[in-house]
């Protein structure tokens, strides 16, 4: 029975190398790879092991065999670094973005593993930038592109054309709505849902929610979704969602660079408004972190106290959460995953596996911390 274990853990293990290699391009679409006694001297494993390996990746695709020739790797295998030089580009919406810089340090870590670099390319929140940076993307080598996009599919024409050109395209966060782009990205209803519940379950009733501008809601699907989990948990609980309890930014807030606005000011008008009047929310859901500063800000001005007086949860889990006093509770998006998974499935484009659209969610997690008071 050891013997089994072991010898299917070592048939794994040369199937993940060679898998590996072959991604990566360190072997190539034709290659000869070593012969079946080579590999098993080279592992220090059976011959039998290796067989057993090689059949399974035979039968996945990766490699065929040539009778009387030995193994190669599969000529229809399309890898990324064919003719292509061993790039990938990250085009972020805003660099100055506590989130982006979370994705990138997974990126990187994850490209560098199977050999290849990175590119970061900033849209500063202008779709224009955007087009320009894809549309030069179009005429350059790289092997990939990861787009966190802005808000809206006003560019799903430039990621098109990458993808037509042989370049493949992966939207992370704000993804586009084309069956013909790979994405991933967080259940962002779910998320909403999630942090509204938590409020409910602490016994808040009287929950108001601020999210980016009108203007900019009509397109952003993330707010879209987290709006639309905070308003089914408040219907499955039985709770009204008065209108005037939802608050839009102004305009700027959510179309100017991060660098270009006070965060200690962000949706502090808006909490005002609300803490003014006479039946105040008890609880505010806000759709990204930087918009607890300005609660907090309205709530202390008011010589209200969180969470005392007015209990606060946030989406994302920046860094900010744990510096505002007290800690910020929020949903956590898992920043590593999303970045990692992003480039495995770029290195995915051309395999047997890689040929179907992949369009995946995680799930955040609730990260409690002193900013949300139990009335019960």
């Amino acid at each position: 029975m050891k013997a089994t274990l072991k010898s299917g853990y070592a048939a794994d293990e040369l199937k993940r190398d060679l898998v590996e290699k072959i991604r990566s391009g360190t072997l190539l679409p034709g290659e000869k790879i070593l012969s079946e006694r080579k590999l098993a001297d080279a592992y220090r494993i059976s011959y039998m092991t290796v067989r057993r390996a090689i059949e399974e990746l035979a039968g996945q695709g990766y490699i065929t065999r040539k009778a009387h020739r030995g193994v190669f790797v599969n000529e229809k295998f399309r890898n990324l670094s064919s003719a292509r030089n061993r790039t990938i580009a990250f085009v972020a919406q805003d660099l100055y973005d506590g989130v982006v810089i979370k994705l990138l340090a997974a990126i990187e870590w994850r490209a560098r593993r199977s050999g290849y670099f990175v590119l970061v390319c900033n849209s500063m929140l202008d779709v224009t930038i955007e087009k320009g940076v894809l549309e030069n993307l179009l005429h350059s080598n790289i092997s990939g592109v990861i787009l966190f996009p802005i808000a809206g599919n006003k560019n799903v024409a430039a990621a098109r054309s990458l993808i037509a050109a042989g370049i493949p395209v992966v939207t992370i966060d704000n993804i586009y709505a084309d069956d013909r782009i790979d994405s991933i990205d967080c259940d962002n209803f779910d998320m909403g849902y999630k942090a509204t519940e938590h409020l409910i379950r602490n016994g808040h009733t009287n929950i108001a929610h601020i999210t980016v501008s009108q203007e900019n809601f009509r397109h952003n699907y993330v707010a879209q979704k987290r709006m639309e989990g905070f308003q089914q948990a408040l219907k499955d609980h039985k709770l009204p969602c008065p209108r005037e309890n939802i608050m839009y930014l102004p305009w700027e807030y959510t179309s100017l660079p991060l660098a270009e606005i006070n965060l200690d000011n962000l949706g502090y008008d808006q909490a005002r408004k609300l803490l003014l009047r006479d039946n105040r929310p008890t609880a505010f859901f806000v759709m990204f972190d930087e918009i607890a500063s300005g609660v907090y800000l309205a709530a202390r001005n008011l010589g209200l106290c969180v969470p005392r007086d007015v209990s606060v949860i946030g989406i994302n889990n920046i860094d900010l959460c744990r510096r505002l006093s007290p800690g910020l509770t929020t949903i956590a998006q898992p920043f590593k995953a999303l970045g990692l998974r992003a480039v495995e499935i770029l290195l995915m484009r051309g395999t047997p596996q890689g040929d179907r659209c992949i369009k995946e969610e995680l799930l955040g997690t609730l990260i409690q911390r002193g900013s949300v008071a139990n009335l019960l």
